[in-house]
């Protein structure tokens, strides 16, 4: 099942839209995809129905594929959460892959005073539920057990394709 994802979040004077009307084709290996674009529209361009949409509280479906050394996406998922959160709505952060490294408690990182994991920690404070793909930390070496911070539930991809459908909005960051 598929869903359509409409206005979403709202923070300051923007809200955060991913429109499945306005799609982008977008080149991969010589074949063309339509992919729904992610929009921001500021709250006095959006009618009253549209801010409706905004605040109605859901589930939402975050999936990061990222590393921590590519803090573009690790970022923009913290903001994103949350975001999602302080409108309301219940979300979940899925790490899969070399995302199971923004996980790590010993997480030290050059240059940088707060770590993918110290953000990630802060969005369990706040209410985030952050689950671990099983396999992709033991395939890296990462023990769910003993060495990802607290309040991270151990998962898998059978549990990500179920989230997915009881999901309102899923959005997916990294590759």
């Amino acid at each position: 099942m598929y869903h359509t994802l409409f206005s979403l979040v709202s923070y300051g004077d923007a809200v955060l839209r991913l429109a499945p009307d306005k799609r982008r084709t977008v080149k991969n290996q010589g074949s063309a995809l339509k992919t729904p674009c992610l929009t921001v529209n500021y709250k006095n361009q959006l009618s009253e129905t549209s801010m409706a949409k905004v605040n109605a509280l859901g589930k939402l479906l975050i999936v990061l594929f990222s590393p921590p050394m590519q803090v573009q996406n690790t970022d923009t998922v913290f903001e994103f959460a949350k975001a999602a959160v302080e409108e309301g709505h219940e979300v979940t952060v899925f790490c899969d892959t070399d995302a199971v490294y923004n996980l790590l408690a010993s997480q030290i990182l050059p240059n940088q005073q707060v770590t993918p994991a110290s953000k990630i920690s802060e969005l369990i404070g706040r209410g985030v539920r952050v689950l671990a793909c099983r396999e992709s930390a033991r395939l890296r070496g990462v023990d769910t057990k003993k060495m990802l911070i607290q309040g991270v539930v151990e998962s898998s991809l059978g549990r990500l394709a179920e989230l997915m459908d009881e999901s309102d909005r899923v959005v997916a960051f990294g590759a």
